[in-house]
């Protein structure tokens, strides 16, 4: 299969999307875990130098990890937005028969972006 082609089997899309779901409520979760006090709070290490740069170092990979849960969450959710609406637009035989392929490619592209916009903040 060829880079740019996209093979989309609609029987699995509502799997697809149940696990979709799952994945985005753990993604919220952890995030929330980290956004809330005691653990959104700067460690609490002392007042000598090495304690302060380690906590200064702890509370930056907590942010770190925050923005790529929300990176992830925004994948996520595109991804869940294009599969719903590939799932309504094409339910039945003849729905998907007739759909264009490049409708499908253009539902398909908020992910494409959302991935692209990961990639280049880490490039």
């Amino acid at each position: 299969m060829a880079v740019d082609t996209l093979f989309v089997d609609p029987l699995s899309l509502d799997d697809f999307g149940t696990y979709l779901q799952a994945r985005l409520d753990e993604a919220f979760s952890a995030r929330l875990a980290l956004t809330a006090p005691p653990a959104a709070d700067r460690p609490a290490l002392g007042g000598f130098d090495d304690a302060t740069r380690s906590a200064t170092r702890l509370d930056a990979l907590r942010q770190e990890y925050v923005a790529r849960l929300d990176r992830l969450i925004s994948a996520l959710v595109a991804a869940q937005t294009a599969t719903t609406m590939i799932v309504q637009r094409y339910r039945t035989t003849d729905a998907l028969a007739a759909a264009d392929p490049a409708a499908i490619h253009d539902a398909m592209q908020p992910v494409q972006n959302v991935l692209d916009a990961g990639t280049a903040s880490h490039a």
